[in-house]
């Protein structure tokens, strides 16, 4: 039987299991110069079944994203770094797949909005750990396609738009 608490601390605890890497990933782009065009981090977390991916792109007001091509420049940031490869955040045997979901549709609402606080936790600690606020940018993440994000320096939830209009 699936519960929501149960469900959200094995998300948490298998979110921790990839801290290390996670932190070690982002102090390493905190030691890069960034081009001046950057003006702000997005870290983009993609979700697909059980599983996620983290990117970080470099951005501009206007939302244009900056591509990072190690052979003409490896020393500067310009973006497009995945930070945390195809990494598993909840374990379903094939037996219980159905019932798993049943359990999660039910539920999908709450266990979003949970998941999305868990998630920005873990990475604002990373964030943290890592000295990300270092790198002297606005900084923010959220998953892929959510209306809201995590400023990473100011410390608060905003809408995903208004990191855009931002000064």
């Amino acid at each position: 039987m699936f519960t929501k608490e149960k469900y959200l601390s094995d998300y948490k605890s298998n979110l921790e299991k990839h801290s290390a890497e996670l932190t070690k990933n982002i102090k390493s782009i905190t030691l890069l110069k960034y081009k001046e065009e950057i003006e702000l981090l997005d870290f983009t977390v993609f979700t697909d079944l059980l599983s996620l991916h983290i990117v970080v792109d470099g951005m501009d007001r206007y939302a244009t994203q900056y591509m990072f091509d190690p052979d003409i420049e490896k020393d500067i940031f310009y973006g497009n770094i995945q930070l945390l490869g195809e990494t598993t955040y909840f374990s379903v045997s094939e037996d219980e797949e159905d019932t798993f979901w049943e359990f999660y549709e039910a539920s999908e609402e709450e266990l979003n909005k949970r998941e999305q606080i868990i998630l920005a936790e873990w990475f604002a600690n990373c964030w943290s750990k890592a000295n990300g606020s270092s790198i002297g940018l606005p900084s923010y993440v959220g998953l892929h396609d959510y209306e809201n994000c995590y400023d990473l320096v100011n410390k608060k939830w905003m809408n995903s738009e208004e990191k855009w209009n931002e000064e």
